[in-house]
């Protein structure tokens, strides 16, 4: 059991996911269409995809749009003190943050790793009709089929990837070039260099906008061991990993 101070002190900490400066994404248009649904919105995809960038970008989305700021909630469940929470804490959730708050109106709840607690699918097929949630985890236990079977027609899904290619030159330029302008020996030369870095390092959001290039090691072993041989009981792991060798 999780002690209200703690949760309270977690509510007090969310304020600055406002600011966070987020690249603009080509699946932003349809997140936000979602976000005027009832349903609960789960957002999948590869570990390090942009699922919590894309959670952010929803969370301004709503401030810009006038959305009081007490009225939305995120919580990143891979933090070490929400680690204790049980499924009765869930039932207290939102009374605790309306308490803290003093929210008045929609509340929207963004759910992040929600894998992580006990029975969470029940708790939000039972309240999704009173607060929007907005779900998402990198663990291979959140996957597709099973959010269908577990929230049984009351979610949407959308499934994020990372950078495109297109995505990634508005992040190095800052827009993208005209069509005519493709043809001038610069821009071309310019375009090239980034499709080489691109081939070279990928589209994984967190290692573009910050050079982690280190990570990328990182989410080679968390989706092969975890989200791959760990999930579906891969007893020949050596097979599995000459096979990723190949195909890399």
């Amino acid at each position: 059991m999780i002690e209200k101070n703690t949760m309270f002190r977690v509510f007090a900490e969310k304020a600055d996911k406002f600011s966070i400066s987020v690249v603009r994404r080509d699946c932003e248009e349809e997140a936000i269409k979602f976000m005027g649904y009832k349903e609960i919105l789960a957002i999948t995809g590869v570990r390090g995809g942009g699922k919590t960038y894309l959670m952010y970008l929803l969370m301004k989305h709503l401030a810009d749009k006038g959305v009081p700021g007490n009225n939305i909630l995120y919580l990143n469940f891979e933090d070490e003190r929400l680690a204790l929470l049980e499924p009765s804490d869930l039932e207290r959730l939102c009374s605790w943050f309306l308490e803290f708050s003093n929210a008045s109106g929609k509340l929207y709840f963004f759910l992040d790793e929600i894998q992580n607690v006990p029975i969470w699918e029940k708790w939000l097929s039972r309240m999704y009709e009173k607060v929007k949630f907005v779900i998402s985890g990198s663990n291979s236990r959140l996957l597709s089929s099973e959010i269908a079977t577990a929230l049984t027609g009351r979610s949407v899904e959308l499934t994020i990837y990372p950078f495109s290619f297109k995505e990634f030159v508005y992040l190095k330029e800052g827009s993208l070039p005209k069509l005519a302008e493709t043809y001038r020996a610069e821009v071309l030369a310019r375009v090239s260099r980034h499709f080489q870095e691109y081939i070279e390092v990928g589209g994984f959001p967190e290692v573009l906008m910050y050079g982690k290039k280190d990570l990328l090691q990182e989410y080679y072993k968390a989706i092969l061991l975890r989200d791959i041989i760990r999930r579906y009981a891969i007893r020949r792991k050596d097979h599995i990993e000459r096979i990723s060798l190949y195909l890399m």
